[in-house]
Order: structure tokens, then C-alpha cells, then sequence
């Protein structure tokens, strides 16, 4: 049942992608192993695709990727660089949030089932960042 409301959520938000639409994409090093949400990938060069409700998070060669859903965010500060946002809760990192260079604005990640589970079993976590580098053509 889950897995059907999730496919039609997924259907319904691909439909409905406005016109204005815009996809980013960006590449960032990630010095340490991570989640996107209930799939772990390893620490390495990554490639990050913007595309509105979706985020997609892969290795340039292809070993690695996922999607995940996303919501509109924004903060009371702009950061000068792109940023990807990490939690940590113990040793396991899970990428929180996206954040576009000089802007208030980015994308939260919908936390998944077991970050929530750890999110209620920490009262605390420390917080890691990576700087995102615009796609060279």
C-alpha cells in the first residue's frame, strides 16, 4: 500500500511540473559515506540534479544514484556558495537540505522512516556541509 501512495505521489508530482520548471545540476565531493534517505552511498565525487520536487544524486560514472522528494525551503541567510546540508546522528549522515549559491532559497529532503527513527533517539546532532560547484560543460 505504501509503496503504491509513494508511485502515485511520484506520478502525480512528475505530471504536474510547471513550465517555468528548471533543473540544476552541480558536483560535489562528499568526503564521507551518506544517506539519501533510506539508501546509503559511499564517500566520493557526486553529481547532483535539481528538478523541482525531485532531487537525483548519482556518481558520474554511473555506480550510484537515487532520487529523492523534496519540498521548497528557505532560510533567514544566503550563503555565497551552493551547499548540500548533512545531519549527523551518531557515525551516519543524512543529507538534510540543498541550497542554491546566494540565495535564501533550496530544497529539504522528506526525511525517511529510519532518519526519523534516529532523529527521535539523538536529542542532538552536529551538522556538516559541502560546498556544490556549478557542472562544467
Amino acid at each position: 500500500m505504501k509503496l503504491s501512495l509513494f508511485s502515485a505521489a511520484f506520478a502525480a508530482a512528475m505530471l504536474c511540473s510547471t513550465g517555468s520548471a528548471q533543473t540544476t545540476i552541480a558536483s560535489a565531493n562528499i568526503p564521507f559515506a551518506f544517506q539519501v534517505g533510506d539508501t546509503t552511498l559511499p564517500a566520493g565525487n557526486y553529481m547532483v540534479q535539481d528538478s523541482q520536487s525531485f532531487l537525483r544524486v548519482f556518481q558520474p560514472d554511473g555506480s550510484n544514484s537515487v532520487f529523492h522528494l523534496t519540498i521548497y525551503a528557505t532560510r533567514p541567510h544566503q550563503t555565497p556558495d551552493a551547499r548540500m546540508v548533512f545531519k549527523r546522528y551518531g557515525n551516519t549522515y543524512y543529507l538534510t537540505s540543498v541550497w542554491n549559491a546566494g540565495s535564501t532559497e533550496g530544497r529539504s529532503l522528506v526525511p525517511g522512516k529510519r532518519e526519523r527513527a534516529l532523529a527521535k533517539r539523538y536529542q542532538t546532532f552536529a551538522m556538516a556541509d559541502v560546498r556544490l560547484l556549478p557542472k562544467t560543460p
